[in-house]
């Protein structure tokens, strides 16, 4: 069974990430990035950061709002002519497309555009994945993406701090054709190069809390002053200790102890001398008075 992260990388789907200032999701967008580019040509408008911090170059074909937004330098990569130069692009039908702000787009386009020209891009491309900064707009705006996409991710904070070393977590909204809506909770450690990510299902991480709970209750129990336990060397000892009330049997060939087997006690009673404790004879008998 696929993970919902790997199922919206390989699949064909439309993708809001609903991040916040708080809680970002830029390791999301770099590992969907990375497995991408792995699989089919992609295209990436970046307005929040430069293309560097991506540290992606094959397969990838960036498309710069970030260093000239307004065109003041002159350059082409221009947030006004955005739509355009999209429409002008030649993809063929398994190419992704990542647009890491529509926020910084939506300061310049008004909603109707946005949403209008968004359309049209989820229809020519395979894979789309918009970003928006939840916090950053009112409600209405940010669910009337919410209704052209399949899928919706919404990074959340950190899981608990368990043995499995976790970097964030994030909830997973898919739509299905028959109008329900499959809520997936998954979890993610990043990998040193920052750009793929190893996924724990929730069911994973909750077995790994209830484990090392477990451990932490055991271990906050009350300790006894006494020692109750004994070490593999305190057991041998003791099982070789020769109780003095019991007689050992003897071999008459060697005169060594019978093999007899580790922490066995054989008692031999001798009739004749021990006293009989259950006899109904009346021990005071013979005395005198």
């Amino acid at each position: 069974k696929l993970m919902a992260l790997k199922h919206l990388s390989v699949n064909k789907a439309s993708t809001l990430l609903r991040d916040t200032n708080e809680i970002e999701g830029h390791h999301l967008v770099l590992h969907l990035l990375t497995t991408f580019t792995n699989a089919r040509p992609t295209y990436v408008v970046h307005t929040d950061s430069p293309a560097s911090t991506y540290n992606v170059s094959q397969n990838v074909t960036f498309i710069d709002v970030f260093t000239d937004p307004l065109g003041w330098k002159g350059t082409t990569g221009q947030v006004h002519n955005l739509w355009k130069e999209l429409e002008n692009l030649k993809v063929s039908d398994d190419s992704a497309l990542i647009i890491d702000s529509l926020s910084t787009i939506l300061m310049h386009h008004s909603l109707e555009v946005v949403l209008h020209n968004v359309g049209r891009l989820i229809e020519r491309f395979h894979s789309v994945v918009l970003v928006v900064h939840s916090d950053l707009h009112d409600e209405f705006v940010v669910q009337a993406i919410s209704e052209l996409v399949s899928c919706i991710v919404r990074p959340i904070s950190v899981a608990p701090d368990i043995s499995t070393p976790l970097d964030g977590s994030y909830l997973v909204f898919q739509k299905r054709l028959s109008g329900k809506v499959l809520q997936t909770k998954e979890h993610y450690a990043v990998n040193d190069e920052g750009n793929l990510l190893t996924v724990f299902s929730n069911k994973q991480v909750e077995r790994l809390v209830k484990e090392q709970t477990e451990e932490v209750v055991i271990q906050k129990k009350p300790q006894s002053t006494f020692n109750l336990s004994l070490t593999k060397e305190e057991k041998q000892a003791r099982n070789e200790v020769v109780l003095p009330y019991t007689n050992v049997i003897t071999n008459n060939i060697g005169n060594t102890p019978s093999q007899a087997k580790s922490g066995s006690v054989i008692f031999v009673s001798n009739d004749d001398d021990m006293d009989d404790f259950d006899s109904e004879e009346d021990l005071d008998d013979d005395i005198d008075i």
